[in-house]
């Protein structure tokens, strides 16, 4: 399994899950091993596309993990001058919400020292609480969305903001300065259309949960699946494609996810997964579900059905 190894995905001992084995087998070791095995197809698949895609790939450059650098150069070049727009979706936040905003002011001077510009647009999204008297207590822009609905909240942020890149953060995440440096480099290596990054608990969290996330790593690392918490896309092909699904009450991210990598593909660039400094954040949202129900919604995400 040493071939399942991915950059910032931790590996964990396996151990026997047949029917009848006494050998004390846990459960969420025995869901690793079904997401390594999943991981694997699908890297055998993704394997084929690159072989394929391969001639496609400019002169020059060489791929390290989830990246692609300039032999040449050796270095990330900046291509001009950017603006990144933050969109924060936020519903009852005011508690977790100000120390979501004072990471990303502090984190981001990676930006400024580039030359770049930055801003954040908070979506109040029809919050009863203090969520959007503190978002404008901490200099963001704020706007509302009436309709409790996590894509359009993303979506009206979204149309508020005036960067050519927007980076997606939930309101009970902590961006880092290592994570936007990462960040920086992906988009100044103009190869890059979009993508997320690995997730870590933020707190101490229950073990099921450490469980979970490092499972949602491995699969996202394998199918690079943005999560919702953290995900950067291009302004122009998130627009093409017309912003988050408002089909999807859930897995929105997923969906946008798939849709950034066939236009990737047609560009002849990526959607990465950025693995070295994982995003802290929240895990309340697994705590909905039982981890049955995680195994399930994985499953039916793999195969395209939620």
């Amino acid at each position: 399994m040493d071939g399942l190894r991915t950059q910032g995905c931790v590996a964990s001992p396996l151990v026997c899950g047949a029917a009848g084995c006494e050998c004390g087998t846990d459960w969420f070791q025995c869901f690793l091993f079904f997401a390594q095995a999943v991981g694997m197809l699908a890297n055998s698949s993704q394997q084929r596309k690159r072989n394929i895609n391969k001639e496609k790939e400019p002169r020059g450059l060489r791929r390290k993990g989830n990246m692609c650098f300039n032999d040449s150069l050796r270095e990330f070049v900046m291509q001009g001058k950017r603006k990144i727009s933050f969109v924060v979706p936020a519903f009852n936040e005011e508690k977790l919400l100000p120390s979501c905003l004072a990471a990303i002011g502090e984190a981001a001077a990676v930006f400024v020292e580039g030359g770049w510009e930055w801003e954040v647009i908070v979506c109040d999204n029809n919050s009863s609480d203090g969520t959007a008297q503190g978002a404008r207590e901490a200099g963001a822009c704020v706007v509302f969305e009436g309709e409790n609905h996590i894509a359009r909240a993303r979506n009206r942020g979204a149309s508020a903001a005036n960067g050519d890149w927007l980076v997606f953060v939930d309101a009970d995440s902590l961006v880092s300065r290592e994570l936007l440096e990462d960040l920086r480099q992906a988009i100044g290596s103009g190869q890059v259309i979009g993508g997320g990054c690995c997730l870590a608990c933020r707190g101490e969290g229950s073990a099921k949960m450490r469980w979970m996330l490092q499972i949602w790593n491995r699969i996202s690392c394998f199918f690079r699946w943005a999560p919702g918490s953290f995900l950067f896309c291009r302004r122009d092909v998130f627009e093409r494609l017309g912003g988050f699904s408002l089909r999807h009450f859930a897995a929105e991210d997923v969906d946008l996810g798939r849709r950034m990598k066939r236009e990737a593909r047609r560009e002849g660039k990526l959607v990465v997964i950025l693995a070295r400094h994982p995003l802290l954040t929240s895990a309340r949202k697994l705590g909905l579900y039982s981890f049955a129900e995680f195994i399930v919604t994985l499953v039916r995400l793999t195969f395209g059905h939620w």
